[in-house]
């Protein structure tokens, strides 16, 4: 009687065996969300065999949904709805092969990808049917980051009605417009990533995140075989998602990733952890395109995303505070790499070169936590060339900040990142400087400024425009060698600063706004002469266009301690029927910092002269400070270095406590 219940307990145990996934059987579900319904369907059905030219293994699971077009690729009957998959070696994806029942009866039906209940569902569905140790989730399409570039084009749309936009405003709008378009009609980018085509909808961040917030739908890994991806935007609105984000800051192939070596190499190591396996797929991509080009992906510790957060929000406020340090920024934010977007910008190198170059020391700090998060939470990367793992939203100060980028959208625009780029955008970026020489050439070149006519034919530095050119970057009238204008002549002319007394104890950046337009062998060649010295290059331009505003340090070529006398040379030569150099708006800055409280002047002394400023201001005249004129209504930051009562306002009270200051009193 025993040996037959035991007999019966082993059939029913086996019974069930072969119609129930046992937990714990397999290593991994690796999950693909492969949305071919848009113009990309034939690379989905490629990836597919890709991975069928490995296909599943006991410990290894390779669960598709395969969304489907019709008009791009009739491979494999030309279904064109939504069919599931468990990828077995060298299986073709007909609906044959396809799984007939998804638990409720129905299999393959019409399915809109971009619809975050479709996501969650799949991922639910494969971890309850295929339960396993470990899970990755691959999102298969377009993707574009964080934003809309439809939305994009139409808020500048918008803009581009207003009345009061400048002429050069204008121009980089219409320009900017005209770009988006050309994608946009292109369908090489969409809201964030997985379009359908038959639905026309998509994927949001915030989508995403809510499909997954789902216990049910956690996984170790998501990987984004989808442009752009690659952004801490994207990683801190899945970071309670997943523990491993993959994706690529720059475009990816419409090849993808290269499934054959990824699949295989998690068959033939089916007990790598997580962290092996997204290591793995990025050094896999690496070889896979080769390790010169401009390709990127990265692997990104999730687990990480609320310190990187907080470190950066105490940066912002930080920044905010000290309200000083803009030039460092720009400089920063101009030698750092962007992408098919150029408002994505590398994150870990603008930290770098802040660090590089910042004159605060609680700023610096900062960035020292920052940098040393990012080189934790990065434990992979491919694409050194070009970027370092994450890139960020940083659009040039001429754009201004998309309003689509706030809370609602996604979640790191909760933190001080929003503010601090609406900050820069309007911070004078040469505050906390003293202004040497500034000149605009509103009324000509002045007289005490030197012009070298390299041919003694009057075809050389000028003002007056002859060839009527309009440049975006500057406001007429500026400075132009014109090699165009001046036809078959070899053009060899000199533009040169009178004498500029300098502290070189003190920060010293030479600031420009220029265009020079590059057509053949001509050379625009910056130089500075200390003293009596001689002429040593500072920067050179040839063979390519350099346009907008340009911060150059001085200090390097001082070689000094004490006062100096320096000059500045524009030289543009070898130019023979070429193009043009156009120069605006130069200015010889020199750090002062951030005064305490009384000292106007920033001489790091209270004096008279602060007790002067206070007064001028007390009864509203214009002071100047650090060749700085300033009016009513007065800054903020001048109000509070003259406001020494803190009452709000500045009057003979605060010019009396100045006083007591400068004459020892308190």
């Amino acid at each position: 009687m025993k040996k037959i219940q035991l007999r019966i307990w082993v059939l029913t145990f086996l019974y069930f065996s072969f119609l129930l996934p046992v937990h714990g059987l397999s290593k991994w579900t690796i999950m693909i969300y492969l949305d071919g319904d848009n113009n990309l369907e034939k690379y989905a059905i490629n990836d597919f065999l890709e991975i069928a030219s490995v296909g599943s293994t006991p410990e290894i699971n390779f669960i598709v949904q395969f969304d489907r077009i019709s008009g791009y690729d009739s491979r494999y009957d030309n279904w064109t709805n939504t069919q599931r998959f468990r990828i077995t070696k060298n299986m073709e994806p007909t609906i044959s092969n396809a799984i007939q029942d998804w638990g409720d009866g129905f299999g393959g039906r019409e399915v809109n990808s971009g619809d975050p209940e479709s996501l969650s569902s799949f991922v639910r569905w494969a971890k309850q049917n295929y339960p396993a140790d470990y899970y990755a989730l691959v999102l298969w399409d377009h993707g574009d980051g964080w934003r809309s570039m439809t939305n994009v084009a139409e808020n500048i749309e918008q803009q581009l009605k207003q009345s009061r936009l400048s002429l050069q405003e204008r121009s980089s709008l219409e320009k900017t417009l005209k770009e988006l378009k050309r994608k946009i009609h292109a369908r090489r980018y969409q809201k964030s990533v997985c379009f359908d085509s038959t639905s026309f909808d998509e994927l949001t961040l915030k989508e995403i995140r809510q499909a997954l917030s789902d216990p049910d739908c956690y996984v170790d890994i998501i990987a984004f075989d989808a442009c752009l991806m690659g952004m801490i935007e994207v990683a801190y609105e899945i970071r309670n998602c997943a523990t491993y984000m993959v994706a690529s800051e720059e475009t990816i192939y419409t090849t993808g990733f290269p499934y054959t070596p990824i699949a295989q190499d998690i068959v033939n190591n089916p007990d790598d952890s997580p962290l092996q396996f997204c290591i793995k797929i990025v050094q896999h991509y690496a070889d896979y395109y080769g390790h010169y080009g401009t390709e990127t992906l990265s692997a990104i510790d999730l687990t990480f995303c609320n310190q990187i957060f907080e470190a950066i929000n105490n940066f912002c406020q930080t920044a905010i505070e000290i309200d000083n340090q803009w030039l460092y920024f720009y400089i920063a934010i101009s030698q750092t790499s962007s992408f098919d977007d150029p408002d994505y910008k590398d994150l870990k190198t603008f930290f770098e070169i802040v660090f590089d170059n910042a004159s605060n020391t609680e700023l610096v700090n900062i960035t020292v936590q920052i940098l040393s998060i990012l080189n934790t939470m990065i434990v992979e990367n491919f694409g050194e060339l070009k970027g370092t793992g994450l890139s960020i939203y940083f659009p040039d100060k001429s754009k201004g900040v998309d309003p689509a980028y706030n809370p609602d959208n996604l979640e790191f625009a909760q933190g001080q990142w929003k503010n601090f780029l609406h900050t820069f955008h309007n911070a004078n970026i040469s505050k906390g400087f003293a202004v040497l020489l500034r000149e605009s050439f509103d009324t000509g070149i002045p007289f005490d400024w030197t012009i070298i006519d390299g041919n003694d034919d009057g075809k050389t530095w000028t003002t007056t425009n002859p060839k009527n050119r309009n440049i975006s970057e500057l406001t007429s009238p500026f400075v132009i060698a014109d090699s165009d204008w001046a036809g078959r002549v070899w053009m060899n002319e000199q533009l040169i600063t009178p004498d500029i007394t300098i502290d070189t104890s003190k920060r010293i950046f030479l600031k420009i706004d220029q265009f020079f337009n590059a057509y053949g062998s001509e050379i625009g060649n910056i130089d500075i002469k200390v003293d009596s010295g001689n002429w040593q290059n500072i920067a050179r331009f040839q063979y390519q266009d350099v346009r907008g505003t340009l911060i150059l340090p001085l200090n390097n070529y001082l070689n000094k301690t004490g006062t100096a006398q320096i000059q500045i040379r524009w030289n543009y030569q070898n130019a023979y029927d070429a193009m043009y150099w156009a120069i605006d708006n130069i200015e010889i800055l020199q750090e002062i910092g951030m005064p305490k409280k009384g000292d106007l002047s920033g001489n790091n002394i209270i004096d008279i002269s602060d007790v002067i400023l206070c007064l001028r201001m007390a009864v509203g005249l214009d002071v100047t400070i650090g060749g700085e004129s300033y009016s009513l209504p007065y800054p903020d930051w001048l109000i509070e270095l003259a406001d020494m009562n803190s009452d709000g306002v500045v009057d003979i009270s605060d010019v009396i406590l100045v006083l007591r200051k400068a004459v020892g009193l308190e």
